[in-house]
């Protein structure tokens, strides 16, 4: 049936219910939130799969990386979700998705340019455009 979540009113509580991921956009306990993405598998396909969010704000960073059962790629798996759509970040088209997301952030943007800032600092890179948005 796919990603499923198991869930119980309290931890005192003995009745379980499984929750399945294609059923839900979000699911947000005490320490987790998760989005659900078409992510690309690394050789099968794509699959709707809930993702953590790892850098809350305007923009929100999730990451792909499974260990287990599902192999997703090791070189592009980062998702972004800016309030209407939810974007895959690819590590070929990094320069070019980053210039039209955070164009508006020339610091930013010129790191990126001169290689200072790469795809595996996305955690930094978001998490700073996030901050710079809200102190304007």
């Amino acid at each position: 049936m796919g990603q499923h979540i198991i869930y119980k009113e309290s931890l005192d509580t003995k009745k379980k219910k499984t929750l399945y991921a294609k059923d839900f956009t979000t699911f947000e306990n005490d320490s987790i939130f998760l989005r659900t993405f078409k992510t690309v598998l690394y050789g099968t396909g794509r699959l709707d799969a809930m993702l953590a969010r790892i850098v809350p704000g305007e923009l929100e960073l999730y990451n792909a990386i499974y260990r287990g059962f599902y192999s997703f790629s090791k070189t592009d798996h980062f998702y972004l979700y800016d309030g209407k759509e939810s974007i895959r970040l690819v590590k070929r088209k990094f320069k070019e998705q980053m210039k039209e997301l955070l164009g508006d952030d020339t610091y930013i943007i010129q790191k990126i340019e001169t290689e200072e800032l790469t795809y595996s600092d996305l955690p930094e890179i978001i998490h700073n455009y996030n901050l710079r948005r809200k102190r304007n």
